[in-house]
């Protein structure tokens, strides 16, 4: 089973989560879109940060990172400290897949 890509956490009308859903889908898909243009580059979620167009939570844009690993698309492949100082996961496309 394929995780969905919003993480329901409120009450929402199925209009709202279908609204969403849609969003944090398409976050997804700008990510891989990013990844795929230089597969073998290794990223974190503040990095893209950058390739968003609209002011988008990081929070999602690392939803969108877990959401891609656990579907196998793309995998994590290490940390670094991030603008806080705190570790933060690097990611890359899944060696093979493309």
């Amino acid at each position: 089973m394929n995780p969905v890509s919003y993480h329901q956490t409120q009450d929402l009308t199925q209009a709202q989560l279908s609204d969403y859903e849609r969003a944090a889908a398409n976050q997804e898909e700008v990510v891989l879109s990013i990844l795929r243009q230089t597969p073998l580059a290794v990223t974190t979620a503040e990095e893209l940060m950058a390739h968003f167009e609209k002011n988008v939570p990081i929070t999602s844009i690392r939803r969108a990172l877990t959401n891609l690993a656990l579907k196998g698309i793309i995998e994590k492949c290490g940390q670094v400290p991030g603008v806080y100082g705190r570790p933060i996961n690097q990611y890359r496309c899944r060696r093979g897949l493309f």
